[in-house]
């Protein structure tokens, strides 16, 4: 698996606690520091610094690429082209686009009303459709999902290489 935008390392320990194996790339050099130095505590760190639209791996070399809380960069069509350059025919490309606060405590009431009265909740779920226009265009198979949590509802992009015929 390869994290694209690994940033201080959090996905990267709970991969490496649940024996995961990953890899993470990272354009700051500042958010290198801190995920190696999160990691190297647990394991020896598989990370390097680079740019998502030119990745320092061989082609068809991850199952799996993720992203959260990417910027623009992810669908642009060198960054979409790179990763599929990198996933092997039949892998995912995911991408956590969007999280909400749903739960029932006062706080998590409170942030939800503040993303409503900002306009940052969906109305509804078709709205978000648009989103998977790049990865059309970049011959990915893609969805959206959403998955609820106890206190959040999280939107994802799933889109997966398509296998050889």
């Amino acid at each position: 698996m390869l994290e694209v935008g690994h940033g201080p390392g959090h996905l990267q320990v709970d991969l490496a606690r649940k024996g995961l194996p990953a890899f993470g790339l990272d354009e700051s050099r500042q958010m290198g520091r801190q995920a190696f130095l999160r990691l190297n505590k647990i394991m020896q760190p598989k990370l390097t610094r680079g740019r998502a639209e030119n990745l320092p791996f061989p082609a068809e070399s991850f199952e799996a690429v993720v992203s959260t809380f990417p910027t623009e960069y992810i669908v642009q069509p060198a960054t979409l082209n790179e990763i599929s350059r990198v996933l092997e025919p039949g892998g995912e490309l995911v991408i956590l686009l969007a999280a909400w606060f749903s739960g029932r405590g006062w706080l998590e009431r409170a942030a939800a009303f503040l993303f409503k009265l900002t306009g940052q909740v969906p109305s509804a779920k078709n709205q978000y459709q648009y989103l998977l226009q790049p990865f059309l265009v970049a011959g990915y198979i893609p969805r959206l999902e959403w998955i609820n949590q106890h206190s959040s509802r999280l939107l994802l992009i799933i889109a997966e290489k398509p296998i050889r015929r």
